[in-house]
């Protein structure tokens, strides 16, 4: 997504542009889910354990 508007200027370190595209679709997912009313809690990658 930021490919083109960086794809001059200074080297940067590996993995940068991944950072980045995921920094704006997480800020894209907390705009959506507040105009829907809904708590956003961050990316959710595996269930919690279940604790007894």
């Amino acid at each position: 997504m930021f490919r083109t508007g960086w794809s001059q200027g200074a080297p940067r370190a590996p993995g940068t542009l991944e950072l980045a595209d995921r920094h704006f679709f997480e800020t894209l997912v907390r705009i959506h889910r507040a105009g829907e009313g809904a708590p956003h809690h961050g990316e959710a990658t595996a269930p919690a354990p279940h604790q007894h």
